[in-house]
């Protein structure tokens, strides 16, 4: 039934005008099909749609300045993004909001200001995005700024993604071998049956660098979904032989207001027995 009601929707919503599908938007009906299916037809049109979606951003109806919003930074040409970016400097403080958001989601150096002027927002996620983006268009302008929420994280999130972003920026990646035994130690997490042979070489990899990479093992353990996996080495084992090299970031997700990286973080002190170095972060 539902597969026959959207295709009856994108039959109809075929048929209208852009001015028509801008109406849309505002339409709230069961799975918000007449919505979504707008969206897709006004995306499909590209820069054809940009001028009417840009109008659209002063609507009286807030659903269709949101819904216009992220079809601009889906539709992602010059122009939709030029719209986006003064919309950003210019627009209601909705739209603005969602403007900066959607320009994260294709990361182009003609969004660079916007990203940086975001790292300041107050939606953490939002501004978590701003981060990301900023290391994907290797922005050189952003390297203060990255610096600072590196150096005074908000939280575990904030700090290792200004790590990883300032680490593209920079040249200074990871080596191919080095990235690849961390992403086989965070594949072994999920498994009871892994390739011993190649989980030590891995580890052996990873201990080599282990200054370096503490931040990706420690990002590893706390993103564990599932409970550690009882094969060792593994993530939890290397933070455990690093010793104090590892306080600095237990103690950034220990102060962290994210109830789950603040958890995990007391979950491996009490494991390892930490208690009294962390007694002031407890």
């Amino acid at each position: 039934m539902l597969f026959i009601v959207a295709v009856v929707n994108a039959a109809y919503c075929g048929q209208k005008s852009i001015p028509e599908l801008i109406d849309s938007l505002g339409v709230e009906d069961r799975g918000n099909h007449t919505c979504s299916t707008a969206c897709g037809i006004l995306l499909m049109k590209k820069d054809e749609a940009v001028p009417y979606l840009q109008r659209a951003l002063t609507n009286s109806n807030k659903r269709v300045r949101y819904y216009s919003v992220r079809t601009l930074g889906s539709i992602d040409t010059k122009r939709s993004r030029e719209v986006l970016i003064r919309a950003f400097c210019n627009g209601l403080d909705d739209v603005r909001e969602h403007a900066a958001y959607a320009l994260t989601w294709h990361p182009h150096q003609d969004a660079e200001q916007v990203y940086i002027d975001f790292l300041g927002g107050k939606d953490q996620w939002h501004v978590w995005r701003a981060i990301k983006a900023l290391g994907e268009i290797k922005s050189k302008s952003a390297i203060p700024h990255l610096a600072q929420i590196r150096d005074n994280p908000k939280g575990w999130r904030f700090y290792y993604a200004a790590l990883v972003s300032l680490r593209k920026i920079e040249s200074q990646e990871l080596p191919q071998e080095v990235q690849d035994s961390l992403d086989f130690l965070r594949k072994a997490k999920y498994s009871h049956k892994v390739n011993a042979a190649k989980l030590a070489t891995s580890v052996k990899i990873i201990k080599a660098n282990l200054e370096t990479v503490l931040p990706d093992v420690f990002e590893i353990y706390l993103l564990t979904t599932r409970g550690e996996s009882k094969v060792e080495p593994n993530s939890r084992t290397i933070l455990r032989d690093s010793g104090e090299l590892a306080h600095p970031y237990v103690k950034i997700a220990l102060r962290d207001e994210d109830e789950n990286m603040s958890r995990k973080a007391r979950q491996l002190v009490t494991r390892l027995g930490w208690e009294m170095k962390f007694k002031k972060d407890l």
